[in-house]
């Protein structure tokens, strides 16, 4: 990565560490979700329209963990 780009990618990343708080109640709710997702995974019958909006759902709130927990490690790895 070039010494530019990685200067402007630290200071997304710092613009991003300054709403870490809110960064995470999404990580938490998205976590909460994503179990209560899990457990409707389980119960709904597989073939039906309920089980493809499940899946949607665990797989977008994954997203969502992933993308949120990503930010907390870096702010935390970087010190912001």
């Amino acid at each position: 990565m070039k010494r530019a780009n990685r200067g402007k990618a630290d200071s997304f990343l710092e613009g991003l560490c300054l709403f870490r708080e809110l960064i995470l109640i999404v990580f938490t709710i998205s976590v909460v979700m994503f179990g209560l997702s899990l457990i409707s995974f389980v119960v709904v019958d597989p073939g039906s329209g309920t089980y493809v909006i499940v899946v949607m759902n665990l797989v977008g709130l994954g997203a969502f963990i992933l993308a949120s927990g990503s930010v907390l490690y870096l702010c935390r790895e970087k010190g912001l």
